[in-house]
């Protein structure tokens, strides 16, 4: 569980869960050139 917002500078095969935001059930692959953002509440799974 991420406790404060974040941004993805580095990393490769982050899987985040955005259920909480979106009410989308499939988990959301996170990039630092493409998708960046996290956000407080989410939970990531890294691969």
């Amino acid at each position: 569980m991420l406790p404060a917002d974040g941004l993805l500078i580095q990393g490769s095969d982050l899987k985040v869960d955005e259920s909480s935001l979106t009410g989308e059930s499939d988990h959301v692959t996170k990039t630092p050139e493409q998708d960046p953002f996290l956000f407080s509440g989410q939970s990531s799974h890294s691969l």
